[in-house]
């Protein structure tokens, strides 16, 4: 009986590698359907697909081309919520772009609702 258990713990310990293997190799389609990603301590990337950012495993801040690549300073409008990814916290940002340099995901555009 005992030698049946450590084939199957040996078996399962094979499924595991060869299923992290399996990610590394996914194929992403050629669809470009930009998303903004995070990709630390760089900051915001665009990727050409929201398959491609989870391939890179950058957290997804919203979909569409990032506002704020390398630039030092943002616009201040139209406001934009955003949940940080550092503190969790939603809040009212000047533009997404400086949600952006905040690590914030899109929660909406314009101003967060009042929490009470």
């Amino acid at each position: 009986m005992r030698m049946k258990m450590a084939v199957g713990v040996v078996a399962g310990a094979v499924l595991l590698v060869a299923g992290a293997a399996h990610a590394a190799d996914k194929v992403c389609p050629a669809l470009h359907m930009p998303v903004c990603g995070l990709v630390k301590p760089e900051g915001s990337k665009t990727f050409d697909n929201a398959c491609l950012a989870d391939k890179a495993k950058a957290p997804i801040l919203h979909e569409g081309a990032c506002v704020g690549d390398g630039e030092k300073r943002c616009p201040g409008v139209p406001p934009a919520c955003g949940k940080s990814l550092t503190t969790g916290k939603e809040k009212t940002y000047k533009s997404l772009c400086w949600a952006e340099k905040d690590w914030a995901v899109l929660v909406h555009p314009g101003v967060c609702a009042s929490t009470p």
